[in-house]
C-alpha cells in the first residue's frame, strides 16, 4: 500500500505478521545476519518502540527461496 506522509513523500506500507500496517523503509535497520557466503539471512528493523524481523530462506545451493513477512518481536 502506498501512502503519503505529511511532507508529501510516498511511503510503501506492508502488513506485518499481526496484520498491522508498517513502513519498513522508514525504520532503522538494527541488525542483519548472513551465512558464510555473505548472503542475507535475517534483517531486523525498529521504529524505536517495536522491533520486527524478516527471514530469507535459501535452498541447499544458497539460492533465494522465500522471504517471510515482517515478524513483530
Amino acid at each position: 500500500m502506498r501512502v503519503s506522509d505529511t511532507a508529501g513523500s510516498a511511503r510503501i506500507g506492508v502488513l506485518d505478521d499481526t496484520g498491522v500496517m508498517i513502513y519498513p523503509d522508514s525504520y532503522e535497520v538494527t541488525a542483519v545476519t548472513r551465512d558464510p557466503a555473505g548472503n542475507l539471512l535475517t534483517k531486523t528493523i525498529s521504529d524505536g518502540s517495536t522491533t520486527w524481523v524478516q527471514t530469507v530462506t535459501r535452498d541447499a545451493s544458497g539460492n533465494f527461496s522465500t522471504v517471510s513477512r515482517w515478524v513483530r518481536q
